[in-house]
């Protein structure tokens, strides 16, 4: 019994040692009862520890997540999630040694304020419960200046492939945070596929807030608000982040229906933090179902399309809303009615409806798996829909001025892989007029490498910097440079063009000219020991070796 205790507290772990039971119970039917037991006896030598383990409490940080409860550039909240009931300890700093200490009310769900903290700062933290701790993570606090980024997509619900390439595409990029559009799992009510949302994004989550709408997969349920930590209300709120003012609604409809209810106080509330924030520089709103669309649900007779479009679009062209983020329906869609844009961007997973009948709002429709990449400024609001392999396919462009422009189509990416002595590196970095006029002129281009300092500083004393012509360009024409390097050493090596380095132009804004691409070196994949993935491996390796054998003993006796 006490063996069977053992593989049953390993399976609960780590599904993949499912071969235990099929070799135990080979054992059994070919009744080799020595073999059996010296073999129950070698297994569970080195699963000891783990047993203990699995006895014991569970005091291990997971799902470690951000988000803000109020103003970005002074605050943090960090949320994690243990097993078993525990304190909850933040210690912070602006380096791994931390020095900082924040606590709140122990539970299973930890949620974390900090406060106090400085704008534009990185600061490292790690969260347990003063014993057992998370390794350290960092995240940067909310910016002073009026130059933003970030990242919009929603509807990632089913553990698809599709997801797994989305999310590895949204891994590399450089943004100040996400807008998640709703829509995180099939059924609300199953906490194992929340934790497998948190799983899939936990290179993610750590390191940037993801603000969240509640999507109709959600139902409102409680343990939305058990796992996120929001401003205000949560269901509906809102929040503050460089020139931008988000507003965030839940479209849930059904749950307001069967309560006898609508959306006359989510309309109240808007209305109120609209008239508060008239001069915000630009005006977002974040909700999960549209209030039109060119996909099937739009033209059903009498649904919640209609409820949404009568209760809000009506404030949204009062108020002047700049842009309004939606998910649901599976694909991606830009649409304007009467000066305000709607974005449908939910192709972060799930399976695509290929069904669109495009309305006389729709600008731009396809089925594929995408997210928006979001660059503001004062003067220009410039929002970028790419598929998973980094293709541009359609962009909204808002300026506030009548000049020239010229951005970046490259996004800012991170490039974690394994680069040797040799390697060959090739980025073809774009370069586009977004502007309101034509560039007559050429411009210049610089780039600067540099290389990780601690490795080079005998090396190369000083950054290697290159120009390059830009020629004129009309508004909507791009330009291709193709970068190509071999790598001399095996480092880290960081990239920084500057557009308009010789500051010729007047544009609508200066601080969208600088873009960074990073290459890290990660160790060598070819080093790391089939036995060190430890008792998993140990099992594998005995199975491979013991079966035949018990099978050419079983087929002597036949």
């Amino acid at each position: 019994m006490l063996t069977i205790y053992y593989i049953s507290s390993l399976l609960n772990s780590d599904l993949r040692n499912i071969n235990i039971i099929m070799i135990i119970i080979y054992l059994m039917k070919v009744k080799q009862l020595t073999i059996g037991i010296i073999f129950t006896f070698i297994l569970t030598l080195p699963l000891l520890s783990v047993t203990n383990i699995v006895l014991a409490e569970d005091f291990t940080p997971k799902y470690i997540h951000l988000t803000w409860q109020n103003d970005p550039k002074t605050t943090q909240t960090i949320s994690w999630n243990t097993a078993d009931s525990t304190d909850s300890i933040v210690q912070y700093g602006i380096d791994d040694t931390y020095g900082s200490e924040a606590n709140s009310i122990e539970g299973l769900w930890h949620h974390v304020e900090i406060t106090g903290l400085s704008p534009d700062t990185t600061y490292h933290y790690r969260v347990g419960d003063g014993s057992t701790w998370s390794r350290d993570y960092n995240f940067q606090t909310g910016t002073t200046e009026n130059h933003i980024s970030f990242l919009g997509y929603g509807d990632a619900q089913s553990e698809t492939t599709a997801r797994k390439v989305v999310i590895k595409a949204l891994e590399r990029i450089e943004s100040d945070f996400t807008l998640y559009s709703g829509d995180f799992v099939e059924t609300a009510r199953t906490i194992g596929q929340w934790y497998n949302w948190f799983s899939s994004f936990s290179k993610i989550t750590p390191y940037i807030s993801v603000m969240t709408a509640l999507g109709n997969h959600e139902k409102n349920h409680s343990l939305y608000y058990e796992l996120f930590s929001l401003p205000g209300v949560e269901e509906y709120y809102s929040f503050d982040f460089g020139p931008i003012h988000v507003s965030v609604l839940n479209t849930y409809y059904e749950g307001y229906e069967d309560a006898g209810g609508d959306y006359e106080n989510q309309a109240a509330w808007l209305i109120e933090d609209l008239e508060a924030n008239q001069d915000a520089n630009w005006k977002i709103v974040m909700m999960h179902r549209p209030p039109f669309s060119s996909y099937p649900r739009n033209f059903e007779s009498s649904n919640w399309y209609h409820l949404i479009n009568s209760t809000f679009v009506p404030i949204f062209e009062n108020y002047n809303i700049d842009l309004v983020m939606h998910g649901h329906e599976h694909g991606y869609e830009r649409m304007e009615k009467n000066g305000v844009n709607y974005i449908i961007s939910a192709g972060a997973g799930s399976k695509l409806n290929y069904n669109i009948n495009p309305i006389n709002e729709s600008v731009y429709a396809e089925a594929c798996y995408n997210f928006v990449f979001y660059e503001v400024n004062d003067n220009k609001l410039h929002a970028k829909a790419y598929k998973p392999d980094y293709t541009l396919f359609d962009q909204l462009i808002i300026n506030k001025q009548d000049k020239v422009d010229l951005s970046f189509v490259t996004l800012p990416l991170t490039f974690k892989e394994y680069w040797e002595e040799g390697s060959f590196l090739e980025l073809p970095v774009t370069i586009a007029n977004t502007g309101e006029q034509n560039v007559t002129e050429t411009t210049e281009l610089s780039l600067t490498i540099l290389e990780d300092p601690s490795v080079f500083r005998d090396y190369i004393p000083m950054p290697l910097v290159t120009t390059y012509d830009i020629p004129p360009l009309d508004v909507g024409e791009n330009y291709t440079i193709p970068f190509n390097w071999t790598i001399e050493v095996e480092t880290d090596y960081h990239y920084s063009f500057a557009l308009d380095s010789t500051e010729l132009l007047d544009e609508v804004t200066e601080s969208n000219n600088d873009i960074k691409i990073n290459f890290v070196s990660l160790e060598d994949p070819d080093s790391s020991s089939f036995i060190a993935e430890g008792v998993t491996g140990f099992i594998l390796v005995l199975s491979f070796l013991l079966v035949p054998t018990l099978i050419r003993k079983r087929r002597k006796r036949v």
